[in-house]
């Protein structure tokens, strides 16, 4: 993989984790998102939906540009997917690697707390990103 498809695939992947991370947290504190849906999203679908409807807000999108974006987005799904099945092994890899972190920071009652948390985390998003 080239240094520009590398870098590509990152930028996607922050934006895409951080659309993710940002959802889950509203739904976990309990603040609505400003769009239509007020849980976290089930599905990528889902997930594309509470996004736009986040950047349509936060960003003042007119119609036409949502309309551009969701082109975009349609047009490149398949070569991200792809990048994505690349690099999961190795996000996984690094994420166990931040929790083993965490966790070693931990008493052993927080240890607990914090391992119930991440499968709470894992069964929310357990649909796949496709």
């Amino acid at each position: 993989m080239g240094p520009k498809l590398l870098a590509a695939v990152v930028v996607v992947a922050v934006f895409a984790l951080g659309a993710v991370a940002g959802i889950a947290v509203h739904g976990h504190l309990g603040a609505p998102l400003h769009g239509p849906m007020h849980q976290a999203p089930a599905t990528a679908n889902e997930l594309h939906d509470a996004a736009m409807a986040e950047l349509r807000i936060q960003l003042e999108l007119t119609d036409e540009q949502v309309a551009a974006i969701d082109s975009i987005v349609a047009r490149r799904q398949e070569t991200v997917q792809r990048m994505w099945e690349q690099l999961r092994p190795e996000v996984q890899g690094a994420m166990r690697d931040v929790h083993e972190e965490i966790t070693a920071l931990l008493s052993p009652d927080q240890r607990a707390h914090f391992h119930e948390w991440l499968l709470a985390q894992r069964q929310l998003h357990e649909t796949p990103l496709h």
